[in-house]
């Protein structure tokens, strides 16, 4: 037999295996001698995920928002960290018309429409953003950035997509625009004026929670998940075992009181009705004078004891159910409860840096697309051009105090000044680079564009000093010129 129809005989083989094999074939683990693992009756086996859109269902949505402060906090915590403050613009622009730009963004309250966006899109799985420009009030009509006038940015309307937004049924096409192709080309959008619009997709900003596959977008109407559907069980489970722990607090510490006649009485023999009602108002009775002052009345043969019940084990089920829900919502147990883990040595710095990572790449991957939008038409409204080097960058999560403020700016700024006294660098460049650093370390934040283009960036030869002498007078200086 040839190599060939070797090569074909092996993987017709491979193809088609036989009845037994594929019967056989399971790749799971199984054990049917102890009734364990894939088709067994074991209880674990028995159960099984059923679909259940929470997503669907605004009204238990809002009164889990309203109601569960545990909600409000996965729902508010990470828009309100991933936009601590508008991305700082990166470009050649003077400092003034830098000032001019961050005065449009607080004058249309631009930042607090974000947030709000983003956080209506966690709850709901779905919200927009309408980009309204002065002016040009036809909204279904495709914005172009060129029509768009000095002064025209009048900032965002947000609408949730159970508050006044369809998406339409036409879908975008344009095979040249990826990053939306498949998504709805138009929405209709009613506000609490009562004023409809058709918004083409150019002028809004969507905001989609948790994203889905196809199938399930089209479900959702083209929106996303709401977050708390991915905390739903969790957050179950966990307020069932608080329900629980509350309850036994109540009843920790109770009164026995020993009684030689309820046997009797309980029975009825020989007990009349008023009989029976003198002793149940009599219990009741003892029950309200037993007080830190009150004082009990018993019989000779009457005694009163104390039934003290422990609780140990609840704290560990409490700190586990935290724990779930944190690692459902991925934010730390000390950013989301206040509180750390518990673990032995654990002072929630591992953790969080972890959650700020974790921003950081969220801001890339779900705010990027959004600014890359915005920014464009706010510089056109602001300065009449987008800038050929814009850019920009998101501020840094974390807020340091003094002393690491220091450590950072020292191990920042250290290598620049050992590269610029080496004679790898000159002025201007070092310049320019702790102008950059500045956004990190808060130190040289008045160091301007003009300062740095009258810089010479000539680099001294290694040996030669780049700082003047101060000793020095300034008839010498005069006299080396």
């Amino acid at each position: 037999m040839s190599g060939k129809a070797k090569s074909l005989a092996i993987r017709k083989k491979l193809k088609a295996p036989s009845q037994k094999q594929a019967n056989a074939a399971k790749d799971m683990y199984a054990n049917p001698a102890s009734n364990t693992g894939f088709g067994s009756t074991s209880q674990v086996n028995a159960g099984t995920y059923i679909p259940y859109r929470i997503s669907l269902d605004y009204l238990k949505l809002l009164f889990m928002y309203r109601g569960s402060w545990i909600v409000r906090a996965v729902v508010d915590t990470i828009p309100e960290d991933m936009l601590k403050e508008f991305p700082a613009l990166e470009t050649q622009q003077k400092a003034e018309d830098i000032a001019e730009f961050d005065k449009m963004v607080a004058n249309t309250m631009t930042l607090q429409k974000l947030i709000e966006a983003l956080k209506w899109g966690r709850l709901f799985g779905g919200a927009l953003a309408i980009i309204i420009i002065k002016g040009d009030n036809d909204l279904s009509k495709q914005l172009k950035i060129e029509d768009v006038d000095i002064g025209s940015y009048r900032g965002l309307i947000i609408v949730d997509r159970w508050s006044g937004v369809n998406p339409g049924a036409e879908l975008i096409s344009d095979l040249d625009n990826p990053a939306e192709y498949g998504l709805p080309k138009y929405y209709q959008v009613t506000t609490e004026t009562n004023q409809n619009f058709t918004v083409h997709h150019s002028r809004v900003l969507r905001f989609t929670g948790r994203d889905l596959p196809l199938f399930e977008k089209q479900i959702q109407t083209y929106w996303g998940m709401s977050e708390v559907e991915a905390i739903f069980q969790e957050l179950q489970r966990r307020d069932f075992i608080e329900a629980g722990i509350a309850d036994l607090v109540s009843r920790a510490y109770v009164m026995v009181m020993k009684e030689p006649m309820l046997a009797q009485m309980l029975s009825g023999v020989g007990l009349s009705q008023q009989m029976y009602v003198d002793y149940v108002n009599r219990l009741r009775a003892v029950s309200e004078s037993i007080t830190t002052n009150g004082i009990l009345a018993l019989s000779e043969d009457g005694e009163l004891q104390s039934q003290a019940f422990t609780f140990s084990g609840l704290s560990d089920i409490e700190q586990n159910t935290m724990r779930n829900v944190s690692a459902a919502c991925g934010i730390p147990v000390s950013r989301l409860f206040g509180t750390l883990s518990g673990g032995l040595g654990d002072n929630g710095d591992s953790d969080l840096q972890t959650y700020y990572d974790t921003i950081d790449q969220k801001r890339k991957r779900e705010l990027r697309p959004i600014f890359d939008k915005l920014i464009p038409i706010m510089c056109m409204s602001e300065w009449g051009e987008i800038p050929d080097d814009l850019d920009y960058h998101f501020p840094p999560i974390r807020t340091v105090n003094d002393k690491e403020r220091f450590d950072l700016g020292q191990a920042q700024t250290e290598p620049i000044f050992s590269a610029f006294n080496a004679g790898i660098i000159g002025r201007q460049t070092a310049l320019r680079e702790l102008k950059q650093a500045s956004d990190v370390t808060g130190l040289f934040t008045n160091i301007t564009d003009e300062d740095i283009a009258s810089a010479d960036d000539d680099v001294s030869m290694p040996g030669e000093s780049n700082i003047a002498d101060p000793n020095k007078s300034t008839d010498d200086k005069d006299s080396e010129s």
